[in-house]
């Protein structure tokens, strides 16, 4: 317990050099992601317009949300008259939710005339899921959180949230989207894992395989060693890259 209390306690009296270092140290590495974001950007940007011939047909626009709350529809909608009566009755019905997009129908309560419905998210290109659960769900197994956390988000936005089983059907269609990345960037890694050995030692060239020193680190699906499963990650001493 005095452990765990440590760790979590408030720190007492003045604050030492390296925890007024760590806003500063932090500010500068999200300002190096930021940068190697925008270099990637611009070189996917590059590649895609020397290597495609034809523009895309795709009609889906870019994916981007905002949070809003839906008393501001009904503040937008208020001086907007009704075309079929002119009464400025204009209201958002909120009907099903598929996760996290819902579908909305545009509806007048004068004459109970509709302007049609959609969904507040579009749908993927397999027609598996909403881009929208897709995107929560990979947004927080990026920090490291899992169903849990989102239904904790939801209760406190007050929001519809998504079931166990959507979710660990969006984790599988995220696994699939990235299994052919992963084994292009194993690739990448293990051919500059080569080159860095050959450039050591050169007898090493004409080797099909050629033995190398390697670390060891795994991970487990839970705390507390009652998980099934685990993770495993093979590293090259040398060159400091993943190998399997």
């Amino acid at each position: 317990m005095d452990l765990i209390s440590s760790r979590y306690r408030k720190p007492k009296g003045r604050p030492t050099k390296r925890r007024k270092m760590l806003p500063e140290n932090s500010k500068k590495r999200w300002q190096k992601s930021s940068k190697t974001v925008d270099e990637k950007n611009s070189n996917s940007m590059v590649l895609q317009r020397d290597t495609l011939s034809e523009p895309s047909t795709s009609s889906q626009p870019e994916a981007s949300y905002i949070f809003t709350n839906k008393a501001v529809f009904s503040e937008l909608l208020q001086k907007v008259p009704c075309k079929y009566c002119t009464n400025c009755t204009l209201v958002i019905k909120q009907h099903h939710s598929m996760g996290y997009s819902t579908k909305m129908e545009l509806l007048c309560e004068s004459c109970h005339e509709s302007y049609g419905s959609v969904f507040s998210s579009f749908q993927e290109e397999a027609k598996i899921s909403h881009d929208i659960n897709s995107k929560l769900v990979s947004a927080f197994l990026s920090i490291g959180r899992g169903h849990v956390a989102l239904e904790t988000f939801s209760s406190v936005l007050n929001m519809p949230t998504m079931d166990r089983k959507t979710f660990a059907k969006c984790m599988h269609n995220l696994s699939v989207k990235n299994k052919e990345v992963k084994k292009k960037m194993l690739e990448m890694s293990r051919q500059v894992a080569r080159k860095a050995h050959v450039k050591v030692d050169a007898s090493l060239k004409n080797q099909e395989i050629i033995d190398v020193s390697v670390s060891y680190d795994g991970t487990w699906q839970k705390r507390g060693h009652t998980s099934n499963l685990g993770l495993g990650i093979i590293i090259d001493i040398l060159s400091g890259l993943v190998l399997d």
